[in-house]
């Protein structure tokens, strides 16, 4: 069960992560320089 704990946990972070290195990329891509 801890483990599973665990797991979920590192699949939240992960999935945090990826949606804000996809709003940083949407970003630049709107938002040019």
């Amino acid at each position: 069960m801890h483990q599973w704990d665990r797991k979920a946990s590192f699949l939240k972070c992960l999935a945090r992560l990826s949606f804000a290195f996809n709003q940083k990329k949407d970003y630049h891509l709107h938002y040019p320089k």
